[in-house]
């Protein structure tokens, strides 16, 4: 991982001419130690958010497979007489809602729209 500190200011002491290095002041490391922990809190906020909507997009893919095999069993012990097409709906649209629905497709980068991620970020994933 690497991370660049940009400084803006009228006045930054650099350590020489040459304009290399900023001069080691402690109001400037204390600074970059807190902005370099928010952004640490930002990260790890975002992990985890996206390991919980991969974790409920996992569940989701698992009530799915299921769905078919319970509106079977449901129209089979009411003998025939069951709108299948909309138990099969309703049962989707139920599994849709527990699982954080469109916010976990957003998070997983599902829906075309790709992850959500910190403004003015790139985010590299191995998937």
């Amino acid at each position: 991982m690497v991370i660049f500190v940009h400084m803006a200011s009228v006045w930054v002491p650099f350590t020489s001419e040459s304009k290399e290095a900023i001069a080691d002041y402690d109001e400037i490391r204390k600074e970059v130690t807190l902005a370099l922990r928010e952004c640490g809190r930002r990260l790890g906020a975002f992990l985890r958010r996206r390991e919980r909507a991969h974790s409920e997009f996992r569940r989701r893919n698992i009530f799915e497979l299921y769905i078919e095999e319970v509106v079977e069993s449901c129209n089979r012990l009411k003998g025939g007489r069951l709108p299948t097409a909309k138990l099969k709906e309703q049962l989707q649209q139920m599994a849709l809602r527990r699982t954080g629905g469109e916010k976990t497709d957003e998070l997983m980068g599902r829906n075309g729209s790709g992850p959500e991620g910190l403004p003015h970020s790139i985010i590299v994933t191995p998937d």
